[in-house]
């Protein structure tokens, strides 16, 4: 990689082969499809057919091998098909994870993990799917940013401000309030019965209900800060 502002490079993450072999897959089954029916009918706008779908998996393919993300002590930088960028640490206000499970007709396709950050400029990076080993990388990300980030939110909850943590947002007078598509849940502090966290699901058990109260890990913002902030009010509750 070129010389970075950041420093020296820690560790290097590649793109993922994994996606990069399915769309692969999914060209060559695409593209054999299409070349098979123009060979058959001899007609042009079928031959035209299949230069699309080939001219289309092909960019697929170079775009998800173009990825690429470089480790710093003082921030990350990237590299797109469309440009690259750095990002300092100091810079990050909100750090996004998750995972999921896809499947392709009950056949287990693995694992897939999301990352998104979020500067104080309002500028977005996405690195997803398409980033080898992301979980490692999200690791070295929220290790980086999580003391900052929460010494910000405990700050705003002391200052009786509403802390938006993305689809779930606390607050001293209301507690948790949980954003969804066409309405919003709020669980009283006392309802609280437990909370924890993993890679798919923030969980939320409630006193007056004997079922799990889910959020999509992704969709929340700083969820370890979260976790922490939640941990410290809880146990001047229970």
């Amino acid at each position: 990689m070129r010389y970075s502002p950041l420093g020296p490079v820690l560790k290097t993450f590649g793109p993922s082969y994994r996606v990069a072999g399915i769309v692969l897959v999914l060209g060559l089954i695409f593209g054999g499809l299409a070349f098979a029916v123009a060979y058959g009918i001899h007609d042009q706008t079928a031959w035209l057919v299949f230069d699309g779908v080939a001219a289309f998996f092909s960019l697929l393919l170079w775009r998800q091998l173009v990825y690429r993300a470089w480790l710093h002590e003082t921030g990350i930088s990237y590299r797109k098909v469309l440009g690259s960028g750095e990002v300092r640490w100091m810079e990050v206000e909100r750090v996004f994870f998750g995972s999921h499970d896809l499947d392709a007709h009950g056949i287990p396709l693995g694992t897939f993990s999301s990352l998104r950050l979020v500067t104080t400029y309002g500028r977005k990076i996405t690195l997803g799917e398409s980033i080898r080993d992301t979980d490692e990388l999200y690791e070295a990300v929220s290790q980086k940013t999580f003391d900052a980030l929460y010494r910000k939110a405990v700050q705003e909850f002391n200052s009786n401000r509403e802390v938006d943590f993305g689809a779930i947002r606390v607050s001293r007078e209301t507690g948790v309030t949980i954003r969804r598509w066409f309405h919003r849940q709020t669980i009283p502090w006392r309802d609280i019965a437990a909370f924890r966290y993993s890679p798919h699901y923030f969980v939320f058990d409630r006193v007056s209900s004997r079922f799990e109260t889910r959020v999509v890990s992704e969709h929340v913002a700083n969820i370890r800060a979260l976790h922490a902030l939640l941990t410290n009010v809880m146990r001047n509750v229970w």
